[in-house]
């Protein structure tokens, strides 16, 4: 609740624009970052205190529990995670939940999106793939750990890949 930890495994050669030897130094290593006093209030948390919360947060609440962001969910099996019993499902990020999702959040937050800005949504969400592993504690059904490699291949641009993996635990 008060740090993040980071491990940058490997980044791929920057060439003249980074050298190597500078990228070298931040790899392979764990970080921890404090999290700024407050940096974490005001945002739709699933399990935070709605007595608290603004109308515009428990309006954002809502829309993050009710959207379905991944699709094409099947279970592997049962895996430990972080000493946890958990569920392992691979999937797909589900793309028209997130247009959904981000167009919605912003009508809450009072930024309608223009035609513009929804073109350069689509074009975004087109060019990029994103499967997913899950893996949610059999116990209490909560999210232990999410890994994906997302591939953004914009038509006529270089592309990016990056792999992520984020877990919650002690």
């Amino acid at each position: 609740k008060t740090d993040v930890f980071v491990n940058l495994i490997k980044l791929p050669d920057l060439g003249e624009a980074i050298p190597k030897e500078m990228v070298a130094a931040f790899t392979g290593q764990w970080w921890q970052m404090a999290i700024p006093e407050g940096a974490l209030e005001g945002l739709p948390v699933t399990g935070a205190d709605e007595s608290t919360m603004t109308p515009e947060q428990k309006a954002l609440k809502t829309l993050v529990d009710n959207t379905e962001f991944f699709k094409d969910l099947s279970f592997e099996g049962n895996e430990n995670v972080g000493g946890v019993d958990s569920l392992h499902y691979v999937g797909t990020l589900d793309k028209e939940a997130v247009k959904t999702f981000v167009v919605e959040a912003g009508k809450i937050q009072g930024q309608v999106m223009g035609e513009a800005e929804l073109a350069e949504l689509n074009s975004f969400l087109g060019a990029t793939e994103a499967p997913v592993d899950l893996w949610i504690d059999s116990g209490n059904m909560t999210m232990k750990k999410v890994e994906t490699k997302l591939a953004i291949t914009p038509e006529g641009q270089g592309s990016l890949n990056l792999e992520f993996s984020f877990m919650v635990g002690d």
